[in-house]
Parts: structure tokens; sequence; C-alpha cells
């Protein structure tokens, strides 16, 4: 295997971790790539470099919002690892990555089985092992996401996930982050303090400012908010400054949504805005869905109650649709709160576009900005944002990615240009 390849993996991850970013990241992992696939050398079985550098790659991709291209590599391995008869760590961690990206996608219920079958795998190893820490991390993070605090603790508890952390484990996404936010949830501010405060300090001293592996400073924000709302919203604000650096939709839009927990009335519901519309243009569904539900929350709270009602049922669907229990039963609340029936629930299909979501597709693939594609389709400009955002999550990739991910051509005309009639 050519020296270049390696050096592209492993760049392409050194930039994911530093936040510099995503686009450079994924020409990197690109170019680590043979038309798109592992290049002769590279398997997920090769004796030769192992599974690590494959799996660089794709955590690019899984950390980039190229979430289908990740899943389409970590899929590969399972097969791969299955035609080899590896059906120890080696197929254990090929489950870990596909529960991660699903994780990130927002299939949270999908996430949690691949993670459980991992770990069963795990435990027929042996224990504390790096394989289990990786994968309690993720699937404690899974049942957050799901309003399952209780279970997430439990799970903690029972594999010893808390300091002092794995020795070598660079557990994915990080672990003291991870334990943080099970801190975080159970209502333990000051502990949270502590331990986002010492990996920040670390993370910092490295040089690690991706904010999606490692959300410490929105964290650390929301945790300080009651006693120091004026460090906390600069900690929060200087993570969104990082998301932008990198650059992909989600790292940025969960990072405006995180700034607005520790911001007030108008400011809020601005940041808020302004998450859901480029979470909308990322895979990450479940963020979305919380985004809205916080849109609709603030809107609410401002006595915008029609506005306020749209988002929340857009956000109550989605969080269905994720498995996000929790998330469900807050829309549900600010709805009945508001006066409104919170039972306008719909199936949403993660596997195929509805024709009025391909027509915004692929007018959005030649480059149409959304205010134009509304203009050309007679439609309300914030349906045009809805439609786009289902878009992206069942397609699982950003704007960049779409046309690949929809089989459609590459755009021809100048990004803005007038679709032809």
């Amino acid at each position: 295997m050519p020296r270049s390849v390696r050096s592209h993996a492993l760049r392409a991850w050194d930039l994911t971790l530093r936040g510099v970013s995503a686009a450079e990241a994924i020409e990197e992992a690109d170019a680590a790539l043979d038309r798109g696939r592992l290049p002769a050398g590279l398997g997920w079985t090769g004796l030769t470099w192992g599974f690590e550098l494959p799996a660089l790659i794709g955590l690019t991709f899984a950390y980039t919002d190229e979430l289908a291209r990740a899943e389409r590599l970590f899929s590969d391995a399972i097969v791969e690892f299955e035609k080899a008869g590896w059906s120890g760590a080696h197929r254990g961690f090929a489950y870990f990555l596909m529960g991660l990206v699903r994780f990130r996608r927002g299939f949270l219920l999908e996430a949690e089985d691949f993670l459980r079958r991992g770990l069963r795998l795990s435990e027929r190893i042996g224990r504390g092992i790096t394989l289990e820490w990786d994968i309690v991390g993720v699937l404690c993070d899974t049942l957050l996401a799901r309003g399952r605090v209780d279970d997430a603790w439990e799970l903690a508890q029972k594999y010893g996930f808390a300091p002092p952390y794995h020795p070598t484990a660079m557990v994915l996404p990080d672990a003291p982050t991870l334990y943080g936010k099970l801190l975080l949830a159970r209502g333990d501010r000051a502990g949270a303090v502590a331990v986002f405060s010492e990996v920040g300090a670390a993370l910092n001293a490295r040089g690690w400012h991706n904010t999606v592996w490692a959300p410490w400073a929105g964290h650390l924000a929301e945790a300080l908010a009651p006693d120091d709302p004026a460090r906390a919203r600069r900690l929060a604000k200087e993570a969104v400054d990082r998301a932008r650096m990198f650059g992909s939709p989600s790292a940025v839009g969960t990072a405006l949504r995180m700034e607005a927990t520790v911001s007030d009335g108008p400011r809020a519901v601005e940041l808020l805005l302004d998450a859901v519309n480029h979470l909308g243009q990322s895979p990450a569904g479940y963020e979305h869905a919380h985004a809205l539900v916080d849109l609709g929350a603030a809107l609410r709270r401002g006595g915008r109650l029609a506005d306020a009602a749209e988002y929340l049922y857009q956000g109550m669907e989605l969080a269905q649709h994720c498995g996000a229990d929790g998330l469900v039963a807050r829309a549900r609340t600010e709805l009945a709160v508001s006066g409104l029936r919170p039972n306008r629930l719909r199936t949403v299909s993660k596997d195929a576009l509805s024709q009025p979501e391909w027509e915004v597709a692929e007018l959005a693939v030649q480059g149409v900005p959304p205010q134009r594609i509304a203009d050309h389709l007679d439609l309300p400009l914030s349906m045009v944002h809805r439609r786009l955002a289902a878009v992206h999550r069942k397609a699982g990739t950003g704007p960049e990615g779409l046309a690949a991910a929809l089989g459609l051509p590459e755009p021809k005309a100048e990004p803005g240009a007038e679709p032809e009639n």
C-alpha cells in the first residue's frame, strides 16, 4: 500500500480531531480511497495494517456529516469479518462503528441494537477492554438521547465507565465528556463542571477542538449558567466559533443549539432558528429534532403560539422517528401547556424520499437556493426547508454529498441559476 494512502487516512483523522476543516478532512479521506472504496491492501481483514486505517477513514466521514459513506464502509466491515470467520473483537468493533453512525444519524433504536450486540461479543472476550469502553460510552449517549437517564447511569455503573478512565483507549466520542454528560443529566452540576473543566484543559493542550467528538464547552456552559451566566455565554460562544471553523452543518447547528440554552428571549430564538437551518442541512436527525423542540419551547415562552406549534409538531414527529421518547414527551408537554393537541404524529420513512421531497432535492442538487425553490414550486419557504431537512436526513449526507447519495448528476449550472421549466 502506498505511503500516501496511509498519510491521507491519518491526516484526515488528525484534521477531524483538531476541528480545523471538515471539507479538508473529507478531501484527505477521499484521497485515501479508490473511487470511493478501500484500495487494494487496505481491506478490513488485511493482516499488514489491520482495520485501524479503514476505521479512521470511516470515522472521519462519521464526524463530518458524510454518514451514509461511513455507513457503507462499516457495513463492508461487518460483511468482511463474517466472511473471514472473525466473530470476536473484530465483529464487535464493526457493530460499535455501525452503532456510532446510526446514533449520529438519529436512528437511536437501531444504534442501541448494534451496540448491545457488540457489547455481548465484548463480554465474551473479557471485561475492561478498549472495545467495551467504546461501546458503553456510545450506548450511554444513545440512552441519554432516548430520555432514559437512569438506564444510562446504571449501565455506566455496571461497566465502571467513570474515572479513572481507560489508560489506553481513545473512546469515541471522548470518555470524560460523556461521563460529564451523565452527571449533568442526573442534576450533578458541580460534578459536571469539574469534569468538563478538566477535559477542556486536557483537550485544549493537545489542540483537539472538535465540538462533535468532544462537546465539553457547550455542556460546561449549561452546567455553569445558573451560577456564572457571563462565563457560560462566553464558553458557548467559543464553542460556536470552533464549530464554524470546522464547518460541518451538524457541528455548527448543535453548537448554536447549546448556546441557546444559556441565552434568553429573542437571542435564544435567533440562535435556535439558525441552529434549525444548519441542522436541516445535515443528516443528524436527533440533533435536528432537539433543536426544533427547543425552538418551539422558546417561541411558546415568548407568546408566539402559532409559530411554536409548527416547530413543536415537527420536532415531536422527528423525535418519534428517532426513538427519542424523552424528547417526544417534552414536546407533548410544551404543546399541552400551549393549549394545543399533542397528538399529531406521522410516521416518517427513512428509506425513501417522497415525490415532493424528490422535487426539492433535484433542484437543490442543481444549486438552486431554497427561496428560489419555494418560488418555483409555489411553496412556503418553511415547507422547502422542512423537505430539504428530510432529504438530508434520509440520504445521510449534507449538501456537498447529496448528488452522489441520491444518484443524481452533479450540477452543471452556476449555483443560484434559475430552474428550467
